[in-house]
């Protein structure tokens, strides 16, 4: 073998070994990803629970950005399948209590146990590809993979998606004033809060308002989103609930509970919001792209103005 046939043999060994070392780096710095984020999401082992009938997925949402590639499903997966997904990708493990419903933003299932009201649900699209787990302190969004694998996504991927989801929110998941649809402001609420009362004896006279409320209490928030929004009539409940400065809780509601929705409402809220100092304050009026607007009441004609700069054109 000349010299010249030698170097170009030894080149082609030399570029084929490190191609070969790369591509394993590049999988152990995949597969150390991946269990970081399994260990984030993870959640103390307890004992497991047998599956539950679930209904099938309602219609592909209207709006929502396109998924990343890669699918796992075709879909649209059942909340049965959501759940293996989530198991088989060891994000969740198995849980007393813990369920799978259609969240209250189109195009997601929730997974979470409404006992456990410190720790906010994990969402699964649809078609299996997305997952995502909106927390106080960080939003985990990936891509899911075949073969357990996962992918997470970028803070502009991120950030659409969350918007996204905020402008999606059902309409069942806030309480809607006048012609209120996606476009219309956020009012956050509790009866037992002076401010809120005073905002309600000037708002609740004026029913041509487009907003949307959603209504807690102050120290008793989940739940009493939960109560009020299974009841018959969320704003009459929510009424009554003013007009007793929030003494009394309404009822609760044979087979429904809404706490889950609400901690994904209020996670979300505030993860889109631009300014999340003013978290858990209320009355707090957001545009529904999730900007925190001047709230001013002292007047009707004051609040409709408020109203109008915080609705979406």
């Amino acid at each position: 073998m000349s010299l010249k046939q030698w170097s170009i043999a030894a080149a082609l060994a030399l570029s084929t070994l490190t191609a070969a070392h790369a591509q394993s780096f590049e999988e152990l710095l995949r597969g150390i990803a991946t269990d970081v984020i399994r260990g984030a999401l993870q959640q103390p082992q307890s004992q497991p629970q047998p599956p539950q009938p679930q209904q099938a997925p309602p219609d592909s949402p209207q709006g929502l950005p396109s998924q990343p590639m890669g699918a796992v499903e075709t879909g649209p997966i059942t909340a049965q399948r959501a759940e293996a997904i989530l198991l088989e990708h060891g994000l969740v493990r198995r849980e007393a209590g813990a369920r799978v419903v259609e969240a209250p933003t189109r195009g997601f299932w929730m997974r979470g146990n409404p006992n456990q009201t410190r720790e906010a649900p994990i969402l699964i699209s649809f078609d299996g590809r997305t997952m995502i787990s909106i927390g106080s302190n960080a939003v985990i969004a990936m891509e899911l993979l075949p073969g357990g694998r996962s992918r997470l996504l970028t803070d502009s991927e991120k950030s659409a998606l969350l918007r996204s989801m905020l402008a999606n929110l059902k309409p069942g998941a806030l309480i809607a004033f006048g012609a209120a649809d996606e476009r219309s402001p956020i009012l956050i609420s509790a009866p037992n809060c002076p401010w809120c009362v005073r905002l309600d004896n000037v708002a609740r006279p004026l029913r041509d308002l487009n907003m949307r409320l959603m209504p807690v209490l102050l120290n008793n928030r989940s739940l009493a989103y939960s109560r009020v929004m299974c009841s018959q009539s969320p704003r009459q409940t929510f009424d009554s609930m003013i007009d007793n400065r929030g003494r009394v809780m309404p009822p609760s509601v044979s087979g429904c509970d809404k706490r889950l929705d609400y901690m994904l409402v209020d996670e979300l809220i505030w993860a889109v919001s631009d300014d999340a100092s003013r978290r858990g304050t209320v009355p707090t009026l957001l545009a529904a792209d999730g900007r925190i607007m001047d709230l001013q009441f002292d007047t009707p004609a004051a609040l409709r103005a408020s109203i109008a700069n915080a609705t979406l054109r």
